[in-house]
């Protein structure tokens, strides 16, 4: 029996060796470590959010960059008197506690990340704080932070960032995006965000009860957002933006031939920079988004007007293309004409007389396209219209393009339940009834003429860091030549001879094309188109002005293309 107990302690003591040695491990050799640990030494995961990409403009001018952002920021674990730690912050950089908290309610993440709960702090206050600071738990961290150089110039072009919000997350998460992150909401920043969020990075470390960083346990470093090159140019940009003043509408100029836009500009516009700080400017974002005039809304690609006269484009092209009309044709214009039992107006009540088509452009006269837009028939001008661009997208690369409407026989049909008439041909042969074009789609009809047989597709960037972009995409018009130089040469009309509705765009030694245009609305003032391109022997750039209820087109609108050109060619 002894000799089975024998056995039996020398067996448990063998069994307890490695546990005593264990022990002895654990208690002596890494007794300080876990010592300590005891006192706090916790882990602590700080982010490192990564810059986003530098969006520049064609002569290599910062338009949007990166700042530091110098944060004071709480960790929640290693806080043990929450509202004494909350009390002396306050006082010291006079925040009240009550916004303290909210800020750090909402953005409380996991209890060993950083909340940060005062932002924007000045750079040396942040460093005497850090210097002086005795708190537990609180450290000042620094963040890039975007920053719009030039407030609201060109803000519908570069458009702003929000946070991102909990549907968009859901969607996003999988490609690396946390919920506190900011995403392009509009314009550049949204259509490019994956190329200019770049990748975030961390650090997790491990600190003692002080807060003092005792070892870094891992890292991964932050990559920067890939910058961006525009083919817009911010003084031209800047330009427009002042000569067009408190205006509604939009104003775009355009490279012909490379599609390259130099100024892209819609008006009312705002500041991006005040969606940065959503808690501090939540009244002016409130108010801009429920302002009556729309003031995030690009006008220059999303919203879509009645063209007007500058549709008589579409009519001339498609009356000589279909030989409908020749230039020795003439219609007779007494300041009206019957349709039917319907009386149609030409807005010159006392009528042009007995003209060509050339001389029908230079007046802008609505009987003489009235009268060719019959003989060319609704079918021939919506298939003119679509050849030239309109009632399709440009494929501008901005999110929110709207493709307006041209409309034909079933279009009403399916719309009305209604059958077409004459009387909507003679409108639509003037941009006027059910057709809406944006200002981009314009554009693009007049490069066609201005071009001879192709049009660019509108471009902003130029390259993305190493990838060029800046290459024309170029696209096969099915019109020819001698019908587009005899539209040209009308146009032409339009600015260079006496009587023309664009005359007030004339500039001597440069010869100007264009087509103003007057879109009547119901019950307000009319919108004032004008399309124009010069010089016509070798077309370096196209412009449309378009002035929501600007009155005539020949006024407002040609006033304002003929300061963008002896800006452009002064330069």
């Amino acid at each position: 029996m002894n000799y089975k107990i024998k056995h039996i302690k020398i067996i448990l003591l063998i069994l307890f060796v490695p546990i005593i040695f264990s022990l002895y491990f654990l208690q002596i050799h890494k007794g300080e470590y876990y010592y300590r640990r005891s006192l706090k030494n916790i882990l602590r995961l700080i982010p490192y959010p990564a810059p986003r990409g530098v969006i520049m403009d064609c002569n290599g001018n910062k338009l949007v960059d990166n700042f530091p952002n110098f944060q004071i920021c709480l960790v929640p674990q290693e806080i043990s008197n929450f509202d004494d730690v909350l009390t002396k912050i306050s006082k010291q950089f006079d925040v009240s506690v009550d916004v303290l908290k909210k800020r750090f309610k909402k953005r409380y993440r996991y209890a060993f990340i950083p909340v940060p709960i005062i932002e924007d702090v000045e750079k040396s206050k942040a460093i005497r704080f850090e210097a002086s600071n005795n708190l537990g738990g609180v450290m000042v961290t620094v963040a890039p932070k975007r920053r719009y150089l030039y407030d609201s110039v060109g803000s519908h072009v570069l458009g702003y960032l929000g946070r991102i919000d909990s549907s968009q997350f859901e969607n996003l998460k999988k490609y690396g995006y946390s919920v506190d992150d900011y995403i392009g909401k509009s314009g550049l920043e949204e259509y490019f965000d994956t190329y200019l969020r770049g990748e975030s990075g961390g650090e997790l470390v491990e600190v003692d009860n002080k807060g003092n960083k005792r070892k870094i346990l891992g890292q991964k470093v932050s990559r920067k957002g890939k910058d961006i090159t525009l083919t817009i140019d911010i003084e031209l940009q800047k330009f427009i933006e002042d000569i067009f003043a408190d205006k509604t509408g939009a104003v775009i100029v355009m490279e012909p031939k490379t599609g390259y836009i130099r100024a892209m500009l819609s008006k009312p516009n705002f500041n991006p920079n005040i969606f940065l700080d959503e808690e501090e400017n939540a009244d002016i974002i409130r108010n801009i988004l429920k302002a009556k005039n729309s003031p995030l809304l690009n006008r220059a690609i999303s919203a879509a007007y009645p063209p007007g006269s500058i549709f008589k484009i579409v009519t001339a092209t498609a009356g000589l293309e279909e030989k409908a009309i020749t230039l020795e044709d003439k219609f007779l214009c007494k300041g009206f004409t019957y349709i039917g039992p319907a009386k149609y107006r030409c807005w010159y009540s006392q009528g042009h007389g007995n003209i060509n088509l050339i001389q029908g452009l230079k007046y802008s006269c609505n009987v003489f396209f009235y009268k060719l837009g019959l003989k060319v028939g609704v079918d021939k001008l919506y298939d003119y219209a679509c050849k030239m661009g309109l009632g399709k997208k440009t494929n501008i690369r901005l999110i929110g393009e709207e493709k307006g409407l041209v409309p034909n026989k079933s279009y009403k049909r399916s719309k009305f339940s209604s059958r077409w008439y004459a009387g909507d041909t003679a409108n639509l042969s003037i941009g006027q009834g059910y057709i809406t074009v944006t200002p981009i789609q314009a554009l693009r009809m007049l490069s066609v003429v201005a071009n001879k047989k192709f049009t660019a597709r509108p471009k902003l960037v130029k390259n993305i860091e190493e990838v060029d972009m800046s290459d024309p995409e170029l696209q096969h018009v099915d019109i020819s030549e001698d019908t587009l130089d005899t539209v040209e040469r009308g146009l032409v009309q339009v600015v260079e001879s006496p009587g023309g509705t664009g005359r007030l765009a004339k500039i001597s030694g440069i010869t100007i094309a264009g087509k103003t245009g007057t879109a009547q609305v119901n019950l307000k003032e009319p919108h004032a188109w004008f399309l124009t391109y010069a010089p016509v022997e070798d077309p370096q750039i196209c412009i449309v002005v378009t002035v929501e209820h600007g009155g005539m087109g020949g006024v407002n609108a040609v006033r304002i293309a003929k300061k963008i050109f002896n800006y452009y060619f002064k330069l």
